[in-house]
């Protein structure tokens, strides 16, 4: 199983921000520049991707290697990320960084937490729709050692007690 993990380096009491890939991390982004802001903390935009297991077949017949596919997930999350740092997050005096990760997103979230020792995780919450995201708040409450700060379905912030 191939693993990649870019070593981070990370203000002590920044703000982690777990982004999904979704046109609201938009708000996500712009909801954590207005507490980074507001704390004078610095910003790390994370991402989470599942890891690829087995290769695909293109119509073709061309065989696209797990390697390759996660190099151009990671790609495509890096270039998303630094979309959202640009437009929200440009000009703070303090460091806006970027973390792609692949695995698990409690385990990815949780090692991270674990080594760089960040103020809070700010997510999007989706407890209504789907059953999983709900589950996903509670283990991440559970399991960091930090805040979690929840972003609801209608932008508003709920901050909630290690």
């Amino acid at each position: 199983m191939w693993r990649r993990h870019a070593v981070v380096v990370m203000e002590s009491g920044s703000l982690l921000v777990l982004t999904d890939g979704q046109p609201d991390d938009s708000a996500l982004v712009l909801t954590a520049r207005e507490y980074a802001d507001a704390t004078g903390c610095s910003v790390t935009l994370m991402r989470v991707l599942p890891e690829a297991n087995r290769p695909y077949r293109t119509d073709s017949g061309v065989e696209i290697l797990p390697w390759q596919i996660m190099h151009l997930m990671e790609a495509n999350a890096k270039q998303e990320l630094e979309k959202l740092r640009t437009r929200f997050l440009r000009g703070r005096s303090l460091p806006n960084m970027k973390v792609v990760r692949f695995g698990g997103v409690i385990d990815e979230v949780a090692s991270v937490v674990d080594s760089e020792r960040p103020q809070a995780l700010l997510t999007r919450s989706r407890k209504a729709p789907i059953i999983g995201w709900w589950q996903r708040d509670r283990r991440l409450k559970r399991r960091l050692a930090v805040p979690v700060l929840l972003l609801d379905a209608k932008d508003n912030l709920i901050a909630e007690a290690v």
